[in-house]
C-alpha cells in the first residue's frame, strides 16, 4: 500500500453531533502504520485537528470554507485533494472517514485487496 494516498476528511462543523470529528479522530489517527503516514493527507477546516495531524506528520490541506459546507460533495473535496497534491489519475486512494471508529487496518487491507482483486474503478 506504499502507492496509495488516504485521505482523511473533517469538517469543523457538525449539525447532527457538533464536534463529532474531534472525539472520532484518535481513531482512525491510531490505526495507520508508521511506514505509511507520509501517505496520509488530512483535509479539514478544523484548526485544532490540523495541527494535531502535523504533530503526527500527515499532509494537510486547510480546507476552503465553499468545500465544508452541508452540500459540499466529497468528490469536490477529493478533488481539491488531487489538485492541491498533483496526484495522478492513476493514484489509488482510500478515504477514511472519522465516523467508523470500529474500522482496524485489517479492514482497511481486507478492502483494498478487494477492490486490486476485482479491478474496480471504485468502491
Amino acid at each position: 500500500m506504499k502507492d496509495v494516498t488516504f485521505v482523511i476528511p473533517a469538517r469543523k462543523g457538525s449539525v447532527g453531533f457538533p464536534g463529532k470529528n474531534r472525539y472520532l479522530f484518535d481513531y482512525t489517527s491510531s490505526i495507520i502504520p508508521e511506514d505509511l503516514v507520509k501517505n496520509v493527507i488530512f483535509t479539514s477546516d478544523d484548526e485544532q485537528l490540523l495541527d494535531k495531524s502535523k504533530e503526527l506528520g500527515f499532509n494537510t490541506i486547510h480546507r476552503k470554507s465553499e468545500l465544508c459546507q452541508d452540500s459540499t460533495s466529497m468528490r469536490d473535496v477529493i478533488s481539491d485533494v488531487v489538485t492541491q497534491f498533483d496526484l495522478g489519475e492513476d493514484r489509488d486512494i482510500i478515504t477514511l472517514y472519522l465516523t467508523y471508529p470500529q474500522r482496524t487496518w485489517d479492514h482497511v487491507q481486507l478492502i483494498y485487496d478487494f477492490y486490486l482483486e476485482n479491478a474496480n474503478g471504485s468502491l
